[in-house]
């Protein structure tokens, strides 16, 4: 049984998923800011164009669900905190918790679980050395110099 996991390199290194109660937010948003958000990934497609993906702060909250929790219990502008930089700072300064969201909407916690819990997956499908978009195989290249 696999204990909690409290280093961003223990998540990115595991080969099982991960129990909802051996992660925690802030240890997601950390994994995010280590493994995302300092590259872009590059993707040539087979027609010749190229895709660029780029994360940014902003969207974390959306990526892991935050938004979907709360905004069937929450009205606009409580809501609003759980999107977006306010959002990721909530994250970052342990503000919002898994605790916090399971008493606001026990059920829509419960609905993004699973996208907790291989959230440590992201970077591992977006390095993958061939992908499929649309049916079109394509290659991939990842640079940490984006801007």
């Amino acid at each position: 049984m696999l204990e909690r996991i409290s280093h961003v390199q223990d998540l990115h290194s595991l080969d099982v998923k991960p129990r909802i109660d051996q992660i925690n937010l802030k240890l997601l948003l950390d994994y995010y800011i280590s493994y995302l958000l300092p590259y872009r990934f590059t993707y040539h497609l087979e027609d010749g164009s190229i895709l660029h993906l780029d994360f940014n702060k902003e969207n974390f909250c959306h990526l892991v669900g935050l938004q979907s929790i709360v905004n069937k219990t929450l009205k606009e502008r409580a809501a609003s905190k759980y999107r977006g930089m306010p959002g990721f700072n909530g994250v970052m300064n342990g503000i919002i918790r898994f605790e916090d969201l399971k008493k606001k909407n026990k059920g829509g916690f419960n609905s993004v679980k699973s996208k907790l819990v291989n959230f440590h997956l992201i970077p591992k499908l977006l390095m993958s050395s061939t992908q499929v978009a649309a049916s079109t195989a394509i290659n991939i290249s990842e640079s940490s110099d984006n801007y």
